[in-house]
């Protein structure tokens, strides 16, 4: 079966096979730069402009709309009967082979501006970039992704048991946090936003010496001063403030608390209200910055649904030991992921 949308999701369903296609979205990318491509070289034969129109120019524009069209043929390929995944460039070029065995399983990729997609992993980096398999979502109940989740998914993870069932690793009692500052009952998330401390720190710092006879700025008058340190200050307390929190988790209570470093801002969560954890990957400009993980909340008794980010992280291997710790904590086998 192929999906009528072409520009999400589409798999074919075969006996031992199952190919996806995550990359519709080039289709439409590929007819907007032929509308864009049309349009330039109409103005440019308008404006007899002979660059633009000149056959070889003409032939470079049609290769790269023609090049958009294909990876929207991208495709990757679970072969059943070798226990081999394939990624496919255009759908016919092999650009990565990765053995069953080494496979942890697909699971969802939540995107900073709200939306999410689904990813396959490798066991030895669960949290790391994966390889993407369906296209983006915004929606939460968006039927594409709901049929992809229920009927494909568990297809792709039966073959992956047949080629060696996902181990399951006993976990270790761990005796010396490396996220956590345990007291007794209360564990509290150790911070590791110093550079936003140091900065925070240094502005608060110049904006005060501006006052002062060694003031850095020399170019400003005497009245402007004040202006310059209050702006200085602000910036400073608002990023100590709002951006660096203290989390903590006291299982004597039962409680999740996050206040800022001056004890302001309070917020408190109860654990029996605990519904999972959820892993946002945050890029900028491409490259990736680091995976937030939130606590989330939902009151037993009503209200609102909240989420508590606890820590960034960037590596695999951290995010992994941080989730073991904090379950570990939590006393459960391992902390549920949402959605």
């Amino acid at each position: 079966m192929v999906t009528k949308n072409i520009l999400k999701t589409r798999w074919k369903v075969e006996k031992n096979r199952i190919t996806l296609y995550p990359t519709g979205i080039c289709f439409l990318l590929g007819i907007v730069l032929a509308i864009l491509f049309a349009i330039i070289v109409g103005i440019s034969v308008a404006a007899k402009v002979n660059f633009p129109a000149s056959p070889p120019f003409m032939v470079l524009l049609a290769l790269v709309v023609v090049i958009f069209f294909c990876f929207g043929f991208n495709a990757v390929e679970f072969d059943n009967e070798s226990g081999i995944m394939r990624k496919k460039l255009m759908g016919f070029i092999t650009i990565l082979t990765v053995k069953f065995e080494q496979l942890y399983g697909v699971k969802a990729l939540n995107n900073v501006s709200g939306g999410y997609s689904y990813r396959m992993y490798l066991k030895e980096s669960r949290y790391g970039r994966g390889t993407a398999v369906s296209s983006g979502y915004q929606k939460t109940e968006d039927p594409n992704a709901a049929f992809f989740v229920n009927e494909i998914v568990p297809i792709i993870h039966k073959f992956l048991d047949q080629h060696g069932m996902l181990e399951i690793q006993e976990k270790s009692n761990i005796t010396n946090y490396k996220y956590f500052k345990e007291q007794g009952k209360l564990y509290k998330v150790k911070n590791n936003k110093i550079f936003l401390l140091v900065v925070g720190v240094v502005l608060i710092l110049l904006g005060i010496n501006e006052l002062l006879p060694t003031a850095f700025l020399t170019s400003f008058d005497h009245d402007e001063k004040p202006i310059i340190m209050g702006i200085g200050v602000f910036l400073g307390l608002i990023i100590l403030l709002t951006e660096i929190m203290k989390v903590s988790v006291d299982t004597a209570i039962g409680k999740v608390e996050r206040q800022n470093l001056i004890g302001l801002g309070k917020k408190s969560y109860l654990l029996k209200d605990f519904m999972g954890i959820k892993t946002l990957r945050k890029t900028m400009n491409l490259a990736y910055t680091g995976t937030d993980i939130y606590m989330h909340f939902t009151p037993i008794r009503g209200g609102q649904p909240d989420a508590l980010l606890l820590i960034t992280l960037k590596k695999s291997q951290e995010i992994e030991r941080f989730m073991d710790e904090l379950s570990q904590i939590l006393e459960i086998n391992t902390p549920q992921e949402k959605t």
